[in-house]
């Protein structure tokens, strides 16, 4: 080998060798995640990105009507508990009297109970210092609740808002997208508030429920749990495409199946029992599994959201709703877990996004890569207690 050809392969290998530098530099963070880190078991173990698909047959226990026609009434729902505010969410859930006739009711039922057991007490009976001691106690219960009742006032928003959900249940939802103009714009600040309020929503379902079982008015109460049913299903598989949305309808589901469970313990014994089958195969198949995957975000303790995870599922989840998230989360974690190189990859990783061909995608990446440390204090502030 002469000098000259030594010298064209020592080039060669010199320039192949800056080449592969190079490619490590520029090529290595994308497969890592842009720099931010190794994503966890969380995201890595086998499935833990698939679609959890919620199939589950609600016609087995409930009327699930065909047609359309209930999109118009849950937006109704929805306008009316933005425009309730603070103060309907934290009464949500509560017994709520619906009307005199109601009211009448659970009185006259305290009263036959109060009757009942008046007459044990005053019978003699060869009862325990325990037994006497506990039917005491239930007097007195029992005049707190008919005092309860005497004094309530009937709530009209309640009623307004519970007449819509038995008018959406009682329609077909079709193909129709449930995406509530009345709703803040999605993001980190908002995402969790509006998950509670889609849940604060089947909780006045479940007041219902209460109310209505209390007054031995079991058929209204099966109503109200049905509506409770369909709304959560309906949000899941009708409602746009973000976590709120889908988790929002997991959680309402679980509280529906209550309902029904709590009805047909009084009513049906074989209704109940298929009740509870397809309770367990809807947690097995897709309840749990939400609520475990809703972990990533919902860390303990509060924000310290794996990057790399939220990277993973942004780039390889095969739902987009969890896609969206990552995005969105991501704005978050640049400041409460991401530090020092991390953060520059997550900013990084972030302002390519802006770039994207999906327009949602891109927007979510420019509004997360703007976030500021202040916006992460309101994010705190509004996750779920």
């Amino acid at each position: 080998m002469n000098s000259k050809s030594g010298m064209y392969i020592g080039v060669v290998i010199s320039v192949v060798i800056v080449l592969v530098i190079i490619g490590a530099v520029v090529l290595l963070p994308a497969l890592r995640g842009h720099g931010i880190g190794t994503p966890s078991k969380n995201t890595t173990d086998p499935g833990k990105l698939d679609k959890i698909e919620l199939n589950i047959d609600l016609a087995r226990i409930i009327h699930v009507p065909s047609g359309s026609g209930a999109e118009a009434a849950y937006h109704e729902v929805v306008r009316m508990a933005v425009a309730y505010g603070d103060e309907f969410m934290e009464a949500a859930g509560k017994p709520r009297l619906e009307n005199d006739q109601q009211r009448e009711k659970l009185i006259t039922r305290l009263e036959t109970e109060r009757k009942d057991t008046a007459d044990k007490l005053e019978s003699g009976g060869n009862f325990s210092e325990r037994q006497l001691q506990n039917m005491h106690k239930t007097l007195e219960a029992i005049e707190e609740k008919k005092d309860y009742w005497q004094k309530m006032e009937i709530d009209e928003k309640f009623n307004a808002m519970m007449k819509k959900l038995d008018e959406a249940a009682d329609m077909g939802m079709g193909d129709a997208k449930l995406v509530f103009s009345s709703l803040p714009a999605m993001s980190p600040k908002t995402s969790w508030k509006i998950c509670g309020t889609f849940y604060a929503i089947a909780q006045v379902a479940e007041g219902a429920v209460l109310t209505r079982m209390q007054a031995g008015d079991v058929a209204g109460a099966e109503k109200a749990a049905r509506a409770m049913l369909l709304w959560g299903y309906r949000l899941h598989k009708n409602g746009d495409d973000f976590v709120a949305y889908k988790y929002g309808g997991i959680r309402c589901i679980s509280l529906g199946f209550g309902g029904l469970e709590m009805v047909h313990m009084k009513t049906d014994a074989g209704k109940l029992a298929t009740t509870k089958e397809l309770y367990q195969e809807y947690r097995q198949t897709a309840g749990d599994r939400w609520f475990e995957k809703g972990r990533i975000v919902l860390t303990v303790p509060p924000l310290k959201i794996n990057s790399a995870d939220l990277w993973n599922m942004t780039e390889n989840d095969k739902d987009r709703a969890w896609r969206l998230e990552g995005v969105m989360w991501l704005g978050v974690s640049q400041w409460t877990s991401a530090i020092g190189k991390q953060r520059t990859g997550v900013q990084s990783y972030l302002e390519s996004l802006t770039r994207s061909k999906d327009p949602q995608i891109a927007k979510l990446a420019k509004e997360a890569r703007a976030m500021t440390r202040d916006d992460v204090h309101e994010v705190a502030f509004n996750l779920p207690r």
